[in-house]
């Protein structure tokens, strides 16, 4: 009987587990495209409005997100299938001027959920950036001004999925009062004995 009993509990326990979700990292190490409008991987479509992107060695000497036009204002964006409740990404020059390199995340109806920003990168660096808000759609990221405009560096895109939690099923319910019931009827039938 206790044998039962346990197996019942753990089957009702996985009933209401709660569903969480992993980080998904993106590194463009292994990754090798050039001169492309859009480029989606594991989820995330990455572009850079009027500018192509392609991937090219970082200042920390792996691969990552360039763009192909470094005279063009346009950052990156990463459109998250789904939607995110964090986002970080790597982001560096190779500090031949000073950048004011950013981060901002959106929701669907494309409002402004928050910015982080830093001044960047006199050196050959990288500089991770991250926010977390729920319902992120999608991340603008690069740099605003500087000499070169936005030849900014992005590498290890790092995301954590919008889930919900997983509601418990009526069944569940139902099977637990008849485990209850099974057991109180056993535990007095054992009584009268």
């Amino acid at each position: 009987m206790k044998k039962i009993l346990k197996t019942a509990i753990i089957l009702f326990s996985s009933f209401i587990a709660i569903a969480h979700a992993a980080p998904v990292a993106i590194n463009f190490n292994s990754l090798s495209f050039s001169n492309v409008s859009s480029y989606t991987t594991q989820g995330v479509t990455f572009s850079k409005g009027s500018a192509n992107i392609s991937t090219d060695r970082t200042p920390t000497g792996s691969r990552g997100l360039s763009g192909t036009s470094f005279s063009s204002d346009d950052p990156f964006k990463a459109v998250i299938a789904g939607g995110a409740k964090s986002v970080s990404v790597d982001l560096g020059d190779y500090g031949n001027d000073l950048d004011n390199i950013f981060l901002s995340v959106y929701d669907i109806a494309n409002n402004l959920l928050g910015t982080t920003s830093v001044n960047c990168c006199t050196s050959s660096t990288m500089v991770t950036l991250s926010l977390a808000f729920d319902d992120i759609s999608y991340a603008i990221f690069g740099t605003i001004g500087g000499f070169y405009k936005n030849s900014v560096y992005a590498d290890n895109f790092t995301y954590t999925p919008s889930v919900s939690e997983v509601p418990v099923p009526a069944a569940a319910w139902l099977f637990a009062s008849g485990l209850m019931g099974f057991t109180a009827m056993r535990r007095r039938s054992n009584l009268k004995k």
